[in-house]
């Protein structure tokens, strides 16, 4: 704070300086506007300097460029992390969110001598026969993206060396939730039977009445998260699914740079609260299926009452929702046990 008030008052001085240059030839207005906006410019460009070296974390080995485009039509080379030639044992599926497991699929992938494949369909949860909903429509994207997921699937566990499949979204994302991000409305509905839809993806009714309510979205997550499992464990392997990250009500980066850690915080009632429905659909989905587990982060996020942006030492945000590279790897010993028991460990 200091150094934004010494930064401020150079500006002011510079500003002055302008200023009174311009009035000696009478220019006042136009040297002040001149002066202001160069303020204004240089002040914003050391903003996002502090901001950026704020958020500046571990090196994700894929890139969210390239993340962000691995959906089911790039190739596996292109997609996998881990040493080439070496065999996919797991493969990771989801939204943003797997996406930004990836530093640690890296990590382990180099660690086990072995491939991960990471498959991003963003704004795509893992859900056979269901796509969000938004506004009157569905993403008729996102159910083809699926559909061709789980013929890639198939096709690598034909080869009989994969070994478990990790699914991950923003689950909370898409129940027709009032949106964490103060700049959203509401969030997404679900609709299921997809290939119904309108051409367009219309499905003759606005987010928020039935079925697209959050009734309809929670019922219609459960069904289609239960045709993916089932699908998976057709195929013989094992699911690991990752409960939602607890949210945040704010960037976590942001606020860290504006105001203190203790203010970064959010109630884990709260959290607790809108994640509830989902981990209710996890929980029973998994059930009585022993190929099946769930991995739920937020004692890693959060103790007993709060969930915090940064904790011991760590920025665990990269915005409001989603882990930061630093917060994954730092779960390494945490998710160690699960992935090996996705390889056939008991």
């Amino acid at each position: 704070m200091v150094n934004i008030l010494r930064y401020q008052c150079v500006t002011m001085t510079y500003s002055t300086t302008i200023q009174q240059h311009f009035m000696q030839r009478g220019l006042k207005l136009r040297g002040l506007i001149v002066a202001l906006a160069t303020g204004v410019v240089e002040y914003g460009k050391y903003q996002a300097g502090r901001l950026n070296h704020l958020t500046t974390l571990q090196p994700d080995p894929m890139t969210a460029a390239k993340r962000n485009k691995c959906n089911a039509s790039h190739s596996l080379v292109d997609c996998s992390v881990g040493p080439a030639g070496t065999p996919i044992k797991l493969i990771a599926w989801g939204d943003s969110h797997i996406g930004h497991w990836s530093p640690l699929f890296s990590a382990q992938a180099e660690k086990r001598h072995e491939r991960i494949l990471v498959r991003v369909g963003l704004t795509c949860p893992p859900l056979l026969g269901a796509v969000p909903y938004k506004k009157s429509r569905g993403s008729i994207e996102c159910g083809k993206h699926n559909d061709t997921m789980i013929e890639e699937i198939r096709r690598i566990a034909a080869s009989g060396e994969l070994r478990g499949v990790v699914v991950s979204a923003r689950w909370n994302e898409y129940q027709t939730l009032q949106e964490t991000d103060p700049g959203a409305m509401t969030s997404w509905a679900l609709a299921d039977h997809w290939k119904g839809l309108g051409p367009g993806g219309e499905g003759g009714a606005t987010v928020g009445t039935p079925p697209y309510d959050h009734s309809g979205s929670v019922k219609t997550m459960e069904i289609a998260l239960t045709r993916t499992v089932d699908a998976l464990v057709k195929l013989g392997v094992r699911i690991l699914i990752i409960a939602p990250v607890p949210e945040l009500y704010f960037s976590g980066p942001q606020c860290l740079y504006l105001r203190s850690e203790a203010d970064c915080v959010v109630p884990r009632d709260r959290v607790e609260q809108r994640r509830s429905s989902t981990l209710r659909v996890l929980r029973s989905v998994a059930a009585d299926r022993s190929q099946v587990r769930i991995y739920d982060p937020i004692d890693d996020f959060c103790d007993a009452t709060t969930c915090f942006t940064r904790r011991n030492g760590v920025l665990q945000y990269t915005d409001h929702n989603h882990a930061s590279p630093q917060k994954v790897l730092a779960l390494q010993p945490v998710l160690e046990p699960y992935l090996s028991w996705l390889e056939g460990a008991e």
